[in-house]
Protein backbone atom coordinates (compact mmCIF):
# COMPACT_ATOMS: atom_id res chain seq x y z
CA UNK A 1 0.00 0.00 0.00
CA UNK A 2 1.24 2.93 -0.88
CA UNK A 3 -0.64 5.64 0.16
CA UNK A 4 -1.09 6.43 4.39
CA UNK A 5 -3.95 9.17 3.94
CA UNK A 6 -6.89 8.89 2.05
CA UNK A 7 -8.94 11.95 1.52
CA UNK A 8 -12.74 10.91 0.12
CA UNK A 9 -15.68 13.80 -1.46
CA UNK A 10 -18.94 13.34 -1.99
CA UNK A 11 -19.03 15.99 -4.01
CA UNK A 12 -21.64 18.13 -5.02
CA UNK A 13 -23.23 21.61 -6.61
CA UNK A 14 -24.75 22.32 -3.20
CA UNK A 15 -22.34 23.48 -1.27
CA UNK A 16 -23.44 22.00 2.52
CA UNK A 17 -24.42 18.68 0.74
CA UNK A 18 -20.33 18.09 0.02
CA UNK A 19 -19.24 15.32 2.63
CA UNK A 20 -15.85 15.28 3.62
CA UNK A 21 -14.12 12.17 5.56
CA UNK A 22 -10.49 11.13 5.51
CA UNK A 23 -8.85 8.39 6.84
CA UNK A 24 -5.54 6.56 7.26
CA UNK A 25 -4.29 3.31 6.74
CA UNK A 26 -2.00 2.04 9.41
CA UNK A 27 -0.66 -1.94 8.15
CA UNK A 28 -4.12 -2.98 6.91
CA UNK A 29 -6.11 -1.33 9.08
CA UNK A 30 -7.99 2.07 7.86
CA UNK A 31 -9.14 4.21 10.44
CA UNK A 32 -11.11 7.06 9.77
CA UNK A 33 -9.92 9.79 11.81
CA UNK A 34 -12.55 12.73 10.02
CA UNK A 35 -15.97 13.07 8.54
CA UNK A 36 -18.31 16.21 8.32
CA UNK A 37 -19.86 18.83 5.50
CA UNK A 38 -17.92 21.21 6.04
CA UNK A 39 -20.95 23.49 5.07
CA UNK A 40 -19.07 25.65 1.64
CA UNK A 41 -17.05 24.39 -1.47
CA UNK A 42 -14.06 26.95 0.22
CA UNK A 43 -14.08 25.20 3.15
CA UNK A 44 -13.71 21.82 1.56
CA UNK A 45 -10.63 23.13 -0.29
CA UNK A 46 -9.29 24.73 2.40
CA UNK A 47 -9.50 21.24 4.68
CA UNK A 48 -8.16 19.49 1.86
CA UNK A 49 -5.21 21.55 1.32
CA UNK A 50 -4.60 21.98 5.26
CA UNK A 51 -4.38 18.11 5.31
CA UNK A 52 -1.69 18.52 2.29
CA UNK A 53 0.78 20.53 4.09
CA UNK A 54 0.70 18.94 7.33
CA UNK A 55 1.14 15.84 5.49
CA UNK A 56 3.66 17.17 3.24
CA UNK A 57 5.63 18.66 6.53
CA UNK A 58 5.56 15.47 8.18
CA UNK A 59 6.94 13.57 5.10
CA UNK A 60 4.42 11.18 4.92
CA UNK A 61 3.65 8.80 2.70
CA UNK A 62 1.26 9.92 -0.63
CA UNK A 63 -2.40 11.30 -0.58
CA UNK A 64 -5.08 9.91 -2.21
CA UNK A 65 -8.31 11.85 -2.80
CA UNK A 66 -11.34 9.92 -3.86
CA UNK A 67 -14.02 11.91 -5.38
CA UNK A 68 -17.62 10.78 -6.01
CA UNK A 69 -18.17 12.63 -9.25
CA UNK A 70 -17.57 11.73 -12.92
CA UNK A 71 -14.65 13.07 -14.32
CA UNK A 72 -14.77 13.44 -17.57
CA UNK A 73 -17.43 12.69 -20.61
CA UNK A 74 -18.04 10.15 -23.71
CA UNK A 75 -15.58 10.18 -26.18
CA UNK A 76 -18.60 9.59 -28.65
CA UNK A 77 -20.71 12.60 -27.07
CA UNK A 78 -18.05 14.52 -28.08
CA UNK A 79 -17.24 13.48 -31.47
CA UNK A 80 -20.74 13.43 -32.35
CA UNK A 81 -21.28 17.26 -30.96
CA UNK A 82 -17.88 18.34 -32.86
CA UNK A 83 -19.46 18.86 -36.07
CA UNK A 84 -23.16 19.08 -35.18
CA UNK A 85 -25.14 21.27 -36.35
CA UNK A 86 -28.75 22.33 -35.06
CA UNK A 87 -31.45 20.45 -36.81
CA UNK A 88 -29.19 17.60 -38.33
CA UNK A 89 -29.48 13.95 -37.11
CA UNK A 90 -26.55 12.55 -34.36
CA UNK A 91 -23.81 10.53 -35.74
CA UNK A 92 -24.44 8.22 -33.04
CA UNK A 93 -27.68 6.85 -33.16
CA UNK A 94 -27.73 5.06 -29.91
CA UNK A 95 -28.26 6.46 -26.62
CA UNK A 96 -26.19 4.48 -24.01
CA UNK A 97 -23.20 4.51 -26.34
CA UNK A 98 -23.28 8.39 -26.80
CA UNK A 99 -24.19 9.35 -22.96
CA UNK A 100 -22.23 6.11 -21.60
CA UNK A 101 -18.33 5.76 -20.76
CA UNK A 102 -16.76 2.88 -21.22
CA UNK A 103 -16.40 2.47 -17.38
CA UNK A 104 -20.37 3.29 -16.96
CA UNK A 105 -20.68 -0.01 -18.81
CA UNK A 106 -18.16 -2.23 -16.83
CA UNK A 107 -20.02 -1.31 -13.08
CA UNK A 108 -22.96 -2.10 -14.96
CA UNK A 109 -22.02 -5.72 -16.34
CA UNK A 110 -19.92 -6.41 -13.30
CA UNK A 111 -21.87 -4.72 -10.24
CA UNK A 112 -24.78 -4.81 -11.56
CA UNK A 113 -25.23 -1.02 -10.93
CA UNK A 114 -25.95 1.87 -13.52
CA UNK A 115 -24.13 4.76 -12.74
CA UNK A 116 -26.01 8.23 -14.21
CA UNK A 117 -24.84 9.17 -17.56
CA UNK A 118 -22.92 12.04 -17.50
CA UNK A 119 -23.79 13.20 -20.69
CA UNK A 120 -27.50 13.04 -20.25
CA UNK A 121 -28.57 13.39 -16.38
CA UNK A 122 -28.21 16.12 -14.25
CA UNK A 123 -25.27 14.89 -12.90
CA UNK A 124 -23.27 16.54 -15.83
CA UNK A 125 -23.30 19.84 -13.73
CA UNK A 126 -22.19 18.34 -10.90
CA UNK A 127 -19.26 16.79 -13.28
CA UNK A 128 -18.53 20.60 -14.32
CA UNK A 129 -18.29 21.64 -11.12
CA UNK A 130 -16.17 18.80 -9.51
CA UNK A 131 -13.46 19.65 -12.26
CA UNK A 132 -13.57 23.44 -11.50
CA UNK A 133 -13.20 22.59 -7.30
CA UNK A 134 -9.71 20.29 -8.91
CA UNK A 135 -8.82 22.68 -10.61
CA UNK A 136 -8.64 25.49 -7.82
CA UNK A 137 -7.05 22.80 -5.87
CA UNK A 138 -4.54 22.31 -8.05
CA UNK A 139 -3.96 26.26 -8.24
CA UNK A 140 -2.67 26.42 -4.63
CA UNK A 141 -1.06 22.96 -4.31
CA UNK A 142 0.18 22.32 -7.90
CA UNK A 143 -0.42 19.09 -10.22
CA UNK A 144 -2.73 16.37 -8.78
CA UNK A 145 -2.75 14.21 -11.40
CA UNK A 146 -5.50 11.16 -12.01
CA UNK A 147 -3.86 7.97 -10.80
CA UNK A 148 -3.87 4.77 -12.72
CA UNK A 149 -1.26 2.47 -11.13
CA UNK A 150 -2.59 1.15 -7.50
CA UNK A 151 0.97 0.10 -6.84
CA UNK A 152 2.66 3.15 -7.62
CA UNK A 153 0.61 6.16 -5.74
CA UNK A 154 3.14 9.14 -5.58
CA UNK A 155 3.05 12.54 -4.27
CA UNK A 156 -0.55 13.88 -4.13
CA UNK A 157 -3.29 12.30 -6.93
CA UNK A 158 -6.96 11.44 -7.56
CA UNK A 159 -9.45 8.75 -8.53
CA UNK A 160 -13.27 8.92 -9.73
CA UNK A 161 -15.42 6.39 -7.23
CA UNK A 162 -18.93 5.99 -7.01
CA UNK A 163 -20.15 4.85 -3.56
CA UNK A 164 -23.29 3.02 -4.49
CA UNK A 165 -21.23 0.47 -6.43
CA UNK A 166 -18.71 0.25 -3.77
CA UNK A 167 -21.37 -0.78 -1.38
CA UNK A 168 -23.43 -3.10 -3.55
CA UNK A 169 -19.75 -4.91 -4.43
CA UNK A 170 -19.58 -5.37 -0.69
CA UNK A 171 -23.04 -7.05 -0.40
CA UNK A 172 -24.61 -3.65 1.64
CA UNK A 173 -27.32 -1.75 1.46
CA UNK A 174 -26.77 0.55 -1.90
CA UNK A 175 -29.67 2.22 -2.28
CA UNK A 176 -32.64 3.72 0.07
CA UNK A 177 -30.66 5.20 2.02
CA UNK A 178 -30.05 8.89 1.06
CA UNK A 179 -33.61 10.25 3.13
CA UNK A 180 -32.53 12.28 6.58
CA UNK A 181 -35.88 11.08 7.83
CA UNK A 182 -37.62 8.50 6.52
CA UNK A 183 -37.58 5.46 8.87
CA UNK A 184 -36.77 3.09 6.43
CA UNK A 185 -34.16 4.99 5.33
CA UNK A 186 -32.48 5.66 9.19
CA UNK A 187 -32.39 1.71 9.39
CA UNK A 188 -30.48 1.30 6.26
CA UNK A 189 -27.94 3.23 6.97
CA UNK A 190 -27.51 1.55 10.53
CA UNK A 191 -27.23 -1.28 8.82
CA UNK A 192 -24.70 -0.08 6.33
CA UNK A 193 -22.56 2.01 9.47
CA UNK A 194 -22.63 -1.94 11.05
CA UNK A 195 -21.68 -3.44 8.28
CA UNK A 196 -18.72 -0.81 7.62
CA UNK A 197 -17.77 -1.27 11.12
CA UNK A 198 -16.12 -4.69 10.09
CA UNK A 199 -13.95 -3.05 7.31
CA UNK A 200 -12.23 -0.50 9.13
CA UNK A 201 -11.92 1.47 12.36
CA UNK A 202 -15.12 4.00 13.09
CA UNK A 203 -14.83 5.65 16.44
CA UNK A 204 -18.63 6.61 17.83
CA UNK A 205 -18.91 10.21 17.13
CA UNK A 206 -17.72 9.32 13.02
CA UNK A 207 -20.68 6.67 13.11
CA UNK A 208 -23.47 9.01 14.68
CA UNK A 209 -22.52 11.75 11.57
CA UNK A 210 -23.29 9.03 9.45
CA UNK A 211 -26.45 7.65 11.07
CA UNK A 212 -27.49 11.79 10.70
CA UNK A 213 -25.74 12.86 7.30
CA UNK A 214 -26.03 10.30 4.15
CA UNK A 215 -23.58 12.89 2.11
CA UNK A 216 -21.16 11.71 5.08
CA UNK A 217 -21.85 8.41 5.23
CA UNK A 218 -20.78 7.94 1.56
CA UNK A 219 -17.37 10.50 2.03
CA UNK A 220 -16.61 7.38 3.58
CA UNK A 221 -17.60 4.97 1.44
CA UNK A 222 -15.48 7.03 -0.68
CA UNK A 223 -12.48 6.63 1.67
CA UNK A 224 -12.82 2.84 1.64
CA UNK A 225 -12.86 2.87 -2.48
CA UNK A 226 -9.36 4.85 -1.96
CA UNK A 227 -8.07 2.09 0.24
CA UNK A 228 -9.68 -0.35 -1.95
CA UNK A 229 -7.40 0.67 -4.75
CA UNK A 230 -4.18 0.99 -3.18
CA UNK A 231 -4.23 -2.53 -1.63
CA UNK A 232 -2.84 -4.97 -4.06
CA UNK A 233 -4.68 -7.94 -2.79
CA UNK A 234 -7.91 -6.15 -3.41
CA UNK A 235 -9.48 -7.00 -7.15
CA UNK A 236 -10.31 -4.04 -9.33
CA UNK A 237 -12.59 -2.95 -12.48
CA UNK A 238 -9.92 -1.81 -14.42
CA UNK A 239 -8.83 -0.88 -17.81
CA UNK A 240 -6.45 -3.24 -18.25
CA UNK A 241 -6.14 -3.29 -22.12
CA UNK A 242 -4.64 -0.59 -23.69
CA UNK A 243 -7.46 0.11 -25.29
CA UNK A 244 -9.99 0.30 -22.36
CA UNK A 245 -6.76 2.64 -20.89
CA UNK A 246 -6.14 5.25 -23.76
CA UNK A 247 -10.18 5.58 -23.48
CA UNK A 248 -10.29 6.02 -20.21
CA UNK A 249 -7.68 8.76 -19.53
CA UNK A 250 -10.06 10.12 -22.15
CA UNK A 251 -13.50 9.82 -20.67
CA UNK A 252 -12.80 8.51 -17.01
CA UNK A 253 -12.85 5.51 -15.03
CA UNK A 254 -14.76 4.49 -12.04
CA UNK A 255 -12.41 2.99 -9.41
CA UNK A 256 -14.10 -0.31 -7.81
CA UNK A 257 -13.64 -3.29 -6.39
CA UNK A 258 -14.83 -6.64 -7.86
CA UNK A 259 -17.82 -8.14 -6.18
Amino acid sequence: MSATLLIGVDYSTQADKVGLACGRLKGEALEIEFAKCPGTHAAVKEQIIAWIEKEKKKKNGAILLAIDAPLGWPKPLSESLCSHKAGDALSEPTTDRMFMRKTDWWVREVIGKTPLKVGADKIALQAHHALSFLDKLRSEHGPIPLAWNPENVQGVSVIEVYPGATLKAFGFPYKGYKDEKKEAHVEARACIIRRLDNKMELCENVKNKMQENSDILDAVVCVRAAADFVDENIPLISPEKSKDRELAEKEGWIWVRKP
